[in-house]
């Protein structure tokens, strides 16, 4: 057996094993990145369906850290209305 050969042979088996590894972690952080934005359609389609079944003039607040802050119900429905593209552009 011819030495020279082997050693081509295990170095190129090394790098495809580099780039596999590279890939594999790349899907990884896409999947990962999934769950994430699917979760977030999950919340965010939640909220819009108890958005719509609020009449007008309900009042909305928002929590920001420990606060709630009140929040014009529109302004809420256009908050969660964006929020759902975004995530379905970046799905």
């Amino acid at each position: 057996m011819n030495i020279p050969n082997l050693d081509k042979v295990k170095k190129h088996y090394e790098e495809q094993m580099k780039k596999y590894q590279s890939v594999e972690k790349e899907r990884e952080k896409v999947i990962i990145n999934r769950q994430q934005l699917e979760a977030q359609l999950t919340e965010n389609n939640l909220v819009k369906t108890e958005l719509d079944l609020l009449e007008s003039g309900t009042n909305i607040f928002k929590l920001v850290g420990p606060t709630l802050i009140k929040q014009d119900l529109d302004e809420s429905k256009n908050t969660v209305n964006k929020r759902l593209e975004y995530i379905g552009e970046e799905m």
